[in-house]
């Protein structure tokens, strides 16, 4: 699809880390939901991929690059695939190989006779004579004056000086059908692009309105680890209708760790949601792991949050969990 230069900015931004957290929690709803969009993004991280391979781009946009978009496994190895795709194609072609040429037969009075040409010669004389045995049996055995048999050879016409009338040339049968029915295939096919390329930069134009319109309000709620209310019950979150960020502020019970790693579980403990890389904020309060959250991923139901603390290359370790549940308003 057609990328304009604003939405491919959001774009790069997101894929580089720069992007705002409350546009980057509705561009990711819209990449979720609108394939196009997904596809652009794509393209967007194959030319970032391509950029810093070739070491161009600003040095603070090669170490976004490379602390956000690397940090992903997957990611690192489409990076190494791509560097080996490049090693490949710089080997240099095989070398041709020249053969030594055959040396002709030299014949009488230094006349030189290729070694192909007297095969050819050899070839065509045995033939000549079996065709020439054959029809002295076959004139043999039929009576003077019969007809040759039913699938003999006829012989050719004898050239008399006067031109022979020309035949007309005959299309094989179903040529003109089939010519007619792939130029119709044809000219669907290209309809067909032309429409879906409509479609696509139809739906690009959308977005890009989706992405300029105000904001929408951050519905923002503080979870304590383990906390439960009167009778048990669990923390209440009510999301407002017209909410499409959900910012979870994670008060923890000590800030000891440089990083920290979040899970979204429902009831049943399947994992919904997950980021890694978080760090804690002091300020205002006390210090908290704050989280933005598409609010299409929490409906009505009961939840958990576990956050882990991170060490740089160590495992992650189980720090505490945070239970709530999700109201109707």
């Amino acid at each position: 699809m057609r990328l304009t230069p604003d939405f491919e900015a959001t774009l790069r931004r997101y894929v580089l880390g720069d992007l705002e957290d409350g546009l980057r929690a509705e561009l990711e709803e819209l990449l979720v939901t609108d394939a196009d969009a997904f596809e652009a993004l794509g393209v967007i991280e194959d030319e970032l991929i391509e950029e810093y391979l070739d070491e161009a781009g600003t040095a603070s946009e090669r170490r976004a690059f490379g602390e956000h978009f690397l940090a992903s496994r997957p990611r690192d190895r489409r990076l190494r695939f791509a560097r080996a795709l490049r090693d490949r194609a710089s080997i240099p072609p095989l070398q041709a190989v020249s053969l030594p040429e055959a040396k002709p037969v030299v014949g009488p009075a230094g006349w030189r006779l290729p070694v192909w040409a007297g095969l050819a010669a050899l070839l065509a004389l045995s033939l000549a004579g079996n065709v020439w045995l054959a029809s002295r049996h076959g004139a043999a055995l039929r009576p003077e004056g019969a007809p040759p048999a039913a699938g003999a050879e006829r012989p050719l016409p004898v050239a008399t000086g006067q031109p022979q009338s020309a035949l007309p040339a005959v299309a094989p049968p179903g040529a003109a059908g089939g010519i007619s029915g792939a130029s119709s295939g044809l000219q669907a096919s290209l309809e067909r692009e032309r429409q879906e390329r409509s479609n696509a930069e139809a739906r690009a134009r959308t977005l890009e309105e989706e992405l300029r319109r105000p904001r929408s309000p951050v519905a923002t709620f503080a979870l304590a680890a383990g906390l439960l209310r009167a009778a048990g019950s669990l923390p209440r979150v009510v999301i407002p209708a017209d909410a499409l960020v959900v910012r979870l502020r994670l008060e923890l019970p000590a800030d000891d760790y440089p990083l920290y790693r979040a899970a979204l579980l429902d009831a049943d403990g399947d994992e919904l949601w997950a980021a890694s890389k978080l760090r804690a904020e002091k300020e205002p309060g006390p210090a908290a792991v704050v989280l933005d959250l598409p609010s299409r991923l929490l409906p009505r139901g009961d939840y958990q949050m576990k956050l882990s603390g991170v060490f740089e290359a160590k495992e992650p370790e189980a720090l505490a969990t945070y239970t709530f549940r999700v109201s109707a308003p």
